[in-house]
């Protein structure tokens, strides 16, 4: 099959799953926080198989269909805002090959998406509860841990798909003088750091 023929394929078979996901997610409260994971976990796939491109084009797809499709537009929000946008800014903050450089770059992507959150959500999340301010430092701390383990897992199955799905022969998106190139080392195969 086509390589071009295999990305829109795939393209629409991701776009469909995230669409199920987001549905079953904003139907489904007791597993909705655990769907949206496995959602935002598609973008990267298509990263890893199309390049930047694709994966912006499954995320912004996945929303705008999760907002005629699904009931509740909140789940939508939410894996817009942050869940399945995770995935391309991944891939653009791992771009440095630095180690530290990486971690100081994902510290302040969580600082700032946590301040927005804060900023646009307050009203929503925290008026209602009438939290003293400290207790900010304690939701900041545990989302800080919260985001560490979860850009740990989310590195562990990008290498489980690099290794167990995506090694399989026929599987992959590429043409054969791209992964000809890859297996020499040229233009590294992985888009994604994995320590």
């Amino acid at each position: 099959m086509n390589p071009k023929t295999k990305k829109i394929a795939l393209g629409g078979i991701l776009l469909a799953l995230s669409a199920v996901f987001l549905y079953l997610a904003s139907v489904l409260p007791v597993v909705e926080t655990t769907l949206l994971l496995v959602a935002g976990f598609l973008v990267p796939i298509m990263i890893e198989e199309t390049g930047l491109k694709g994966g912006i084009l499954l995320y912004v797809s996945t929303v705008l269909f999760g907002f005629l499709l699904v009931p509740n537009k909140w789940v939508v929000v939410v894996y817009g805002a942050f869940l399945g946008f995770y995935g391309i800014a991944k891939f653009l903050l791992e771009k440095p090959k630095n180690f530290w450089v990486q971690r100081a770059l994902k510290l302040l992507y969580f600082l700032l998406i946590f301040t927005i959150s804060y900023v646009f959500f307050k009203p929503f999340l925290f008026d209602p509860l009438e939290l003293p301010m400290e207790s900010m430092w304690i939701f900041l701390g545990g989302g800080l841990v919260f985001f560490i383990l979860y850009d740990l897992v989310f590195s562990r199955g990008i290498a489980f798909y690099r290794k167990k799905i995506r090694g399989r022969k026929n599987f992959t998106c590429q043409n054969k003088k791209t992964k000809n190139k890859k297996e020499k080392g040229e233009n590294s195969s992985h888009l994604f750091y994995i320590p």
